[in-house]
């Protein structure tokens, strides 16, 4: 009865072990394929997806309020982030600073305040 069960444990550590092994193999941190094809899917997810549409207007105003922050290779709007890259500066470093993360308000045209 010993036997069977070391059998089994060996059998479930064996088994686990090779199925790390294949994922760690097919990851994109072994992968450099995997991990622009990824890349290449998450931006065209992060532009086509409805519920991102108010993220997308609030990336785009924070971006041209903060030109510098456009240009960045890490948080700017040609990052890998994305447009979840205009937050992430602002909760990191914005906020400290100052700065505003939200859409731009546009006073209204003087003809339609004369209406």
């Amino acid at each position: 009865m010993k036997i069977l069960r070391y059998f089994f444990v060996f059998l479930l550590c064996g088994v686990s072990c090779i199925l790390w092994l294949d994922n760690f193999l097919n990851s994109p941190a072994w992968d450099k394929n995997k991990a622009e094809e990824q890349l290449v899917l998450r931006k065209k997810n992060q532009q086509t997806a409805p519920e991102l549409a108010e993220e997308r207007g609030l990336a785009q105003a924070y971006w041209s309020c903060y030109p510098g922050v456009r240009n960045s290779l890490v948080y700017g709007e040609n990052s890998p982030m994305g447009i979840l890259g205009a937050r992430e500066h602002y909760r990191v470093y914005g906020k400290k600073e100052g700065r505003i993360f939200g859409s731009l308000i546009h006073p209204p045209h003087p003809d339609q305040t004369s209406k």
